[in-house]
């Protein structure tokens, strides 16, 4: 049974939920039918209009009253343009996936602030060397295990790779292989193989990043219900979050094993969870 006051605050929080649930949804209803428009009006000028277009110039040129050079300029400029400009459009509109990559070490040590900002080195040196070449080679044995987790761990990986295919085309075109490959239009096929090679290593890091952050999202209800299953049968957090981690429930799994572990290893329960977001596997 609810008292006066548990009622009334019941009755309050439900009508704010309700009222912002609403607000939402006519604010979806608003951007879908702009949405909408954006899309018709992209089909009518960028793909119903030129071929339109280029259907009457080559009827036209059939009868040898116009030629196809004047559409030219449209097909190579207008309509990338176009796109470019619909993008930019549903950029600004469309809420932004957050995506950000960010990294920050968390350390821990016995020494207070002020015996360290002394200058002091009372750790060994040499022992700090080989952490950190075991370190190294633990990176590099897992980039090997798991290469497309490394890929879409960081973007600059992609825009390195991003810049290199470039350059392999312009090496082939070069030395003639890419003419021998593509001896008609030689020059259209190099640009364009040129910004599909810059941009498709960034599009692809992205795309495969955001699938995972998204199969991690639905995974996470699920996940909250076990904890709090099992904090109502007398378990303790780091011990429910433990035996969760040991249980294979798909990507969510390796990410609740990375807290498990530090938990194991004697991390605080406040600096492992709030510290998930960096220490998670794509940051590893």
């Amino acid at each position: 049974m609810f008292t006066g006051a548990e009622a009334i605050s019941r009755l309050f929080f439900n009508a704010k939920s309700e009222g912002y649930r609403e607000i939402a949804r006519n604010e979806m209803d608003s951007l879908l039918q702009f949405l909408e428009m954006i899309a018709e009006v992209y089909v009518t000028a960028s793909l119903a209009g030129p071929i339109a277009i280029i259907i009457m110039l080559v009827a036209q040129n059939l009868t040898g009253q116009n030629t196809l050079g004047n559409i030219m300029p449209l097909m190579y400029i207008g309509l990338p343009l176009g796109a470019i400009v619909l993008i930019v459009i549903l950029y600004i509109i469309l809420p932004p996936d957050n995506l950000k990559i960010t990294r920050r070490e968390i350390t821990e040590t016995e020494y207070s602030k002020e015996i360290l900002a002394a200058g002091h080195q009372p750790d060994d040196e040499t022992y700090l060397r080989q952490i950190k070449k075991r370190k190294r080679l633990l990176k590099i044995l897992e980039i090997f295990r798991h290469p497309l987790k490394f890929f879409i761990s960081d973007y600059s990986i992609a825009a390195v790779i991003g810049g290199i295919l470039p350059l392999i085309i312009l090496y082939l075109w070069y030395i003639g292989i890419f003419t021998e490959i593509f001896p008609v239009f030689t020059l259209q096929i190099l640009l364009s193989s040129l910004i599909i090679a810059a941009i498709f290593p960034l599009m692809a890091a992205y795309e495969l990043r955001n699938r995972y952050v998204t199969r991690i999202e639905k995974q996470l209800p699920e996940f909250l219900r076990e904890i709090a299953d099992m904090r109502d049968i007398g378990m303790t957090l780091p011990g429910a979050i433990g035996m969760i981690a040991g249980h294979k429930s798909g990507v969510l799994s390796t990410e609740i094993s990375i807290v498990a572990e530090e938990l194991k290893y004697g991390s605080s329960l406040s600096g492992r969870w709030f510290g998930w977001r960096d220490a998670s596997a794509l940051r590893r």
